[in-house]
């Protein structure tokens, strides 16, 4: 239970049904390119690809490249664009257009170590 709480796919007060409740899509929203969307950093699944690809993207102040990569609870709240990325700039023309579209971007400075 322990590891599926730190994943983000039980709370602490689940119990052993609801582990066999849980479904491929519970897991695929923990994946980072869904939680980049979620979080308003990308307008799309596949414009999150490209951005985590392309280093664009950092979680607890560490880059990942990995689309696939599995976002724990604990991480949630570090998912930032990287210091040097453009898109950390909020004069550029995505970041406007995300907030037009009524999306809030978070903006957290990155680890000092990179």
């Amino acid at each position: 239970f322990k590891k599926l709480i730190n994943m983000g796919l039980l709370e602490n007060d689940s119990s052993f049904d609801d582990v066999l409740e849980l479904s491929i899509d519970d897991i695929s929203k923990r994946r980072l390119a869904s939680m980049v969307v979620s979080k308003g950093l990308a307008r799309s699944p596949k414009q999150a690809r490209q951005f985590i690809t392309h280093k664009h993207v950092f979680v607890g102040g560490k880059k990942v490249s990995s689309p696939n990569y599995v976002v724990l609870r604990d991480e949630e709240n570090s998912i930032v664009y990287a210091m040097n990325s453009p898109f950390n700039d909020k004069n550029h023309p995505l970041i406007e257009q995300l907030k037009k579209s009524g999306k809030e971007v978070e903006k957290v400075k990155e680890d000092a170590k990179n």
